[in-house]
């Protein structure tokens, strides 16, 4: 039976205020109807020690019964996926980063989202975490009219969102003094480096908590604005988002290959540290995987990289709409040796492949517009989608 260790440790706020366990939630906590809110409580250990956290971690450990917005997560980890609680529980086997081994039953891990400020349109992702998404957006809707609807989340699950959330400076001072005492401290966004909050945050950290293991999920292209504060940071990984290479790259996440390499390379000679790079798996890369994969274990710029970030949403974008033996053929391309990787996945099941192919296909059309040139360019093995697909 498992029994996620998460709710006994960490704790997630993000960019409206509204708090969660982890990251794979599928949903703030809830009261009823209501989204509990860090502006709610006085700091943030009034509500991590209180009565609502309390009953959940106690449901988990008598009886294993987890809340329902744990139910993606658990399908996830029952399937071979590795997973948050995967990283968190030293009791379970693929618990593999020892900085992230937290036990006990007091806040030592906080995952902080400060806003959707971001300066990239990845071709995954939507305005809920993209700022820069928000002004694609109305672009696209004005050029394709009725594109919103025909890739709406009801039919594909491609988020249409205008998001502005951000976090108030009251809350911003109940992080600052949650500082002191956590072991853990993740930025994410949007883009961390785009929104100074982040910089003011790591500014005290640095001053209350020197100790602290600081983890920044970033990609990577403003990183030399931040130097000077980042040099501040004792134990710190800076890990990269990086889907793709060369080409590919820039396709999938609108940024300039030349860009990120100028980047790493400001890292590395300053701060005389290597980054960890991460690939989000997708439709878009899982095809040339295992070049991915090579090209970064032979690059200077990085100490180590994890192709285990998975794209379940939308599925337009997923790689799980290929059928099992092209999922076999290119997963058996992978050296396994050369990182931490995806397992061996399952096709999708149950779904109109000709429907989800045609819808593929329109999207990828749609961004090759954006981009000014075609993904067949880069990834010529997806010339042959539509017999991967149907």
């Amino acid at each position: 039976m498992i029994k996620c260790q998460v709710p006994n440790s960490c704790l997630v706020i993000n960019p409206n205020g509204s708090l969660a366990p982890c990251c794979q939630a599928t949903k703030p906590f809830e009261d009823g109807s209501r989204e509990l809110m860090l502006r709610d409580y006085e700091d943030i250990p009034t509500f991590f020690n209180g009565d609502f956290l309390q009953s959940i971690r106690q449901k988990i450990s008598t009886s294993g019964k987890h809340p329902q917005f744990c139910n993606e997560c658990l399908a996830q980890h029952a399937s071979g996926e590795r997973t948050f609680m995967d990283i968190i529980d030293d009791t379970l086997p693929d618990s593999l980063n020892e900085k992230y081994n937290i036990k006990g039953n007091e806040l030592k891990y906080l995952e902080i989202t400060t806003s959707n400020i971001c300066n990239q349109t990845c071709t995954t992702c939507n305005g809920w975490f993209s700022s820069a998404w928000n002004i694609l957006d109305r672009s696209l809707k004005k050029k394709y009219p009725g594109i919103e609807h025909e890739l709406s989340v009801e039919n594909v699950s491609r988020h249409w969102i205008i998001n502005k959330e951000r976090l108030q400076s009251s809350e911003i001072d109940k992080i600052k003094k949650a500082l002191p005492e956590i072991h853990v401290l993740c930025l994410k966004g949007g883009e961390p480096f785009a929104d100074k909050r982040n910089i003011e945050i790591l500014d005290h950290l640095a001053l209350v908590n020197p100790e602290c293991y600081v983890q920044i999920i970033t990609n990577f292209t403003l990183v030399d604005k931040h130097i000077k504060t980042l040099k501040k940071i004792k134990n710190l990984d800076v890990d990269a988002s990086v889907d793709g290479i060369y080409d590919q790259y820039e396709w999938i996440r609108s940024s300039k290959w030349n860009k990120l390499l100028e980047q790493m390379d400001i890292y590395t000679n300053e701060l005389n540290r290597q980054t960890r790079v991460n690939v989000t798996v997708s439709l878009y890369n899982y095809t040339n995987l295992y070049d991915i994969i090579h090209y970064w274990n032979n690059s200077s710029y990085i100490k180590s990289m994890s192709a285990t970030n998975i794209v379940h949403h939308p599925k337009i974008s997923s790689y799980k709409l290929l059928k099992q033996q092209y999922l076999d053929f290119f997963y058996d391309k992978i050296n396994m040796g050369e990182g931490i990787v995806i397992s061996r996945p399952s096709s999708f099941t149950d779904i109109d492949r000709e429907y989800y192919l045609n819808k593929a296909l329109r999207w990828i059309t749609v961004m090759d517009g954006v981009r000014g040139f075609k993904l067949t360019s880069c990834v010529p093995s997806l010339n042959m989608l539509d017999e991967m697909v149907l």
